[in-house]
């Protein structure tokens, strides 16, 4: 299958050198994908190429990017059916949807949140609402997405560990490395256990996030097996109901290898599963 999708895409490149006129060209949403992943700094062909190469099917194209981008690069069912056409109203008011959606105080006196991004107000907030302040906190992250920002993760972070220096790198698809500091936060949480929940498939900036609790509050990480991935990925809309999982970059820590995810320190709490 992917052997022959090749051939096509060598045809269609061909044709296009020889100025021989192509079959039908991909729809919008399709050529959106295309611009999408390359402004991610992936080099895949053109929409002219791969449009006419898959006959203008967006999952063909899809799996042919999964294919060159490799490592990383996932095809997944998406749950947001209109997700392709979203307009700009609609992605604004998603964004503002809660980004703590359950608050609990467990039997033992912990305190329950489950993110669905990296809101350092909500935590605050959560916090602030407890009297007095909890001393043990689990953090739920299966359900944040991919393509949180990683300025907000360190922020949230920051008012865990406090300000780090050189706390963890990130490698661009072009090459480029950048090393990222966590800056000194405004506000901080004093709390003296803290757990967090991960999958197997969590994005890189949430294990990142975990793995910086780990190193400088030494928070213990619960999941089944290795947890979390080194990807920073984008969800890219491909059609109605799936979308591609495309990193925007590869993230790592001085002297922890994320190249496997993180070993858990332990399972999943009965009080916390779903």
């Amino acid at each position: 299958m992917m052997g022959h999708l090749f051939s096509r895409v060598l045809y269609a490149l061909t044709a296009l050198m020889l100025g021989i006129p192509a079959a039908a060209h991909a729809d919008d949403a399709t050529d959106r994908m295309i611009v999408a992943i390359q402004a991610l700094g992936h080099k895949v062909p053109e929409p002219s190429v791969l449009g006419p190469a898959c006959d203008g099917d967006a999952l063909c194209v899809a799996k042919f990017i999964q294919g060159q981008i490799g490592a990383g690069a996932i095809l997944v069912p998406s749950v947001d059916a209109e997700s392709a056409d979203l307009s700009p109203k609609t992605r604004a008011w998603r964004r503002s949807l809660p980004a703590l959606t359950a608050v609990e105080t467990m039997d033992d006196g912990t305190l329950y949140l489950r993110f669905t991004r990296f809101d350092v107000g909500a935590l605050v907030d959560a916090i602030d609402a407890i009297a007095p302040p909890p001393t043990k906190v689990m953090l739920d992250l299966r359900d944040v997405s991919p393509g949180e920002s990683l300025d907000s993760m360190r922020r949230l972070a920051a008012a865990f560990i406090g300000a780090q220096g050189r706390a963890f790198q990130v490698t661009y698809p072009s090459g480029r490395s950048v090393d990222w500091v966590v800056l000194k936060p405004r506000r901080t949480v004093s709390a003296l256990s803290i757990s967090i929940i991960l999958t197997a498939d969590a994005d890189g900036t949430a294990t990142v996030f975990a793995a910086l609790l780990r190193k400088y509050k030494g928070a213990q990480i619960l999941g089944a097996g290795p947890v979390g991935t080194q990807y920073a990925r984008a969800r890219v809309p491909v059609t109605h109901g799936w979308s591609l999982l495309v990193p925007q970059s590869t993230l790592g820590m001085p002297g922890i290898d994320l190249t496997n995810g993180l070993v858990p320190d332990g399972p999943i709490p009965e009080s916390a599963k779903r």
